[in-house]
């Protein structure tokens, strides 16, 4: 019973590192281009792309502990997908401005 309940907390856990990750992201990335036009660049990413990239590789670090052994595997693994991850939603939210904007 409580092996169940603690595989339920790392689900939950995991479901809403990513979706907190995943709105960080779309939502630094529209900032992105609406300030963009203002020559103010940099700033946002940097304020919010991080955090993007830690709440993706939070929670790929308890995704993997379930499949790996290794503490080095797991924390290489997921900080490689978590960096492509939140390079993926970044992108994909300075596109999808950009269209609706046009």
């Amino acid at each position: 019973m409580i092996e169940v309940l603690g595989k339920i907390v790392c689900f939950v856990t995991v479901s809403v590192s990513f979706i907190y990750g995943t709105l960080l992201g779309l939502f630094s990335g529209e900032k992105f281009y609406y300030k963009r036009k203002y020559k103010i660049d940099s700033q946002i990413l940097r304020g919010s792309y991080p955090l993007c990239l830690a709440m993706f590789c939070f929670g790929f670090v308890i995704l993997y502990s379930h499949f790996f052994e290794d503490h080095v595997t797991i924390f290489i693994a997921a900080l490689a997908n978590a960096l492509v991850l939140s390079q993926i939603v970044v992108f994909y939210s300075v596109t999808r401005s950009r269209n609706r904007e046009m």
